[in-house]
C-alpha cells in the first residue's frame, strides 16, 4: 500500500475508490482506518465502496470524501423492489448521522412506483426528477456523482441545478422532518443557500420555515414537481420568485416527489 501510494503521488493521482470492504469486523475497521492514514501521507483521496456504514473518521482524516455505506440507486440495475422512496428517506434519517453517503445520485429516468422494473441498460428510478435533484442538498456527498448516460442531460434545464450546487458546505439546518414521511434541509455556501425537499408515496403540501436562515429577503430559483408528476414524474416547473426571513416558503410535492431551491440574499444579486 505504501509503495502504491507513493507511485501515485509521484504520477499525479488525487484519489482512490476501495470496494468490496463488506464487513465491520475489527480487521476491516483497522484496514479501512490504515488506507486513509497512508493516503493523507500521500494526498490521496479515498472513497470507499461496498462498507459498512460511517463512523465520523473523516473527522480525523478530511481526504476520506464518502462512503457508499448505503444500498443506493445502483440496486435499481437488478432489485425487483429497488430503491423505494421510503427506504431513501430512511437512510437520510439512520445512514447519515456520522457520515458522508455516496448514494447515485442523478437519474434523469425517473418512474412512478408502478412501472419500476430493474433493468441494467438505462435503469430507472423511483420518483420525479425534481426529488433526483434535491438529493444534491439532502445527502452529504463531497464525491456526487451523475449516475445516467451524458447523453440523458443534454438541452435538459433541470441540469442547471446540478452544475451549480456545491459539494462542500459551510452550514446545515434541518428546516422541518417527519421520520420516514419527509424530510426538508437547508445548506449554506457563502452566503447562498440551498434547500432540498423529498417526501414519502404520499403527496404533501409543505411550508418551509426559514427562520433559521440569517434575516433578509432573498432571490429563490424553484426546481420542483409540475402539476403531472404524480403521474409524469419528468415534469419539472423551474421558476422564480423572492422569499423573505423570518417567514416560510409554501412548496406542493407529488408522491415520491421533491423539490431543490437555490436562495440568494437580494443585496448580492443586485450589486452583481
Amino acid at each position: 500500500m505504501e509503495r502504491t501510494f507513493a507511485a501515485y503521488e509521484r504520477r499525479g493521482v488525487s484519489g482512490i475508490m476501495i470496494d468490496f470492504v463488506n464487513g465491520d469486523s475489527q480487521e476491516r475497521v483497522r484496514f479501512v482506518q490504515k488506507v486513509v492514514k497512508e493516503a493523507a501521507k500521500h494526498r490521496l483521496s479515498v472513497n470507499f465502496h461496498g462498507i459498512y456504514k460511517p463512523t465520523g473518521v473523516q473527522r480525523t482524516y478530511p481526504n476520506l470524501l464518502s462512503f457508499e455505506g448505503v444500498l443506493g440507486t445502483e440496486y435499481n440495475k437488478w432489485d425487483p423492489t429497488g430503491s423505494t422512496p421510503e427506504h431513501e428517506l430512511l437512510t437520510l434519517f439512520v445512514r447519515m448521522i456520522a457520515g458522508p453517503l455516496d448514494v447515485h445520485q442523478g437519474s434523469f429516468h425517473p418512474v412512478v412506483q408502478e412501472k419500476y422494473f430493474p433493468r441494467n441498460i438505462s435503469p430507472m428510478t423511483i420518483g420525479t426528477l425534481a426529488r433526483q435533484l434535491a438529493s444534491y442538498v439532502l445527502y452529504e456527498n463531497p464525491l456526487p456523482m451523475l449516475a445516467d448516460y451524458p447523453s440523458a442531460y443534454e438541452g435538459r434545464p433541470a441540469f442547471r441545478f446540478i452544475r451549480e450546487v456545491p459539494v462542500f458546505w459551510d452550514d446545515t439546518r434541518v428546516l422541518a422532518a417527519d421520520f420516514g414521511g419527509y424530510l426538508v434541509i437547508a445548506r449554506r455556501k457563502g452566503d447562498e443557500w440551498y434547500v432540498g425537499c423529498a417526501t414519502d408515496r404520499s403527496a404533501r403540501t409543505i411550508d418551509i420555515p426559514l427562520g433559521p436562515l440569517p434575516a433578509g429577503k432573498y432571490v429563490v430559483r424553484y426546481y420542483c414537481d409540475g402539476g403531472k408528476a404524480a403521474s409524469a414524474p419528468e415534469d419539472l416547473e423551474i421558476t422564480g420568485g423572492t422569499a423573505v426571513s423570518p417567514g416560510t416558503l409554501r412548496v406542493k410535492l407529488a408522491p415520491a416527489g421533491g423539490c431543490a431551491l437555490r436562495l440568494t440574499p437580494e443585496k448580492r444579486r443586485t450589486e452583481d
